[in-house]
């Protein structure tokens, strides 16, 4: 019947626009249930018990509104930042600026550090900024604690090996065309120049 038809109509409408409101929610919600479902051990484990999601971290957490969805849900969460050359600080966001990004300190204020593991991703580390950088990084830690509860993620062996030796955990970043390529001379080079002290 016409009444019928105009109903169903009417109910498919309104599921339509229940789904465009709340698709992000639903995407993250489907997401998140498959990642809950995958099992990182052979055979049936135990499937409560054995979930992924006490290894998986979660990626581009540059957001306190993001951390907050996504908190006691991951292992951990992955920050970009990047050293600001000029005021001697880090600020929170992934290249390209398009907005005026948190600092840091701020970021870190407003998420719990005490059980939040963080990898702070930080790509630009100038040699000659070294001293700076540590310098900030220890403030923050007298803050915040990160040095127990942070992996700092560099891309320069001098850097890296200095924050190393300073009690940070660090993660070196090797260049994909090392991985890509054949380079003996870079892979011995690095070797010979990495300190034992990195961990990751």
């Amino acid at each position: 019947s016409p009444m019928r038809r105009r109903l169903i109509v009417i109910l498919v409408f309104l599921l339509l626009v229940f789904v465009w409101l709340f698709r992000y929610e639903l995407v993250f919600r489907f997401q998140y249930a498959r990642l809950k479902a995958l099992s990182c051990q052979e055979g049936k484990a135990d499937f409560i018990n054995d979930s992924c999601l006490s290894k998986i971290w979660a990626h581009r957490v540059n957001a306190v509104e993001r951390y907050n969805i996504l908190k006691e849900r991951f292992a951990g969460y992955e920050t970009d930042i990047v050293w600001d050359t000029l005021k001697r600080s880090f600020l929170v966001y992934h290249p390209p600026l398009k907005d005026q990004p948190p600092a840091l300190d701020s970021f870190l204020s407003a998420i719990n550090t005490d059980s939040a593991m963080l990898w702070l991703d930080m790509p630009e580390t100038p040699p000659a900024d070294t001293l700076a950088i540590l310098h900030e990084l220890n403030r923050l830690d007298s803050l915040h604690s990160i040095k127990m509860n942070a992996i700092v993620e560099v891309y320069d062996t001098t850097v890296a090996n200095f924050l190393a030796e300073n009690d940070f955990w660090v993660s070196l970043n090797i260049p994909r065309e090392w991985i890509d390529g054949f380079y003996p001379h870079q892979w011995v080079n690095l070797l010979n120049n990495i300190s034992p002290k990195i961990s990751f």
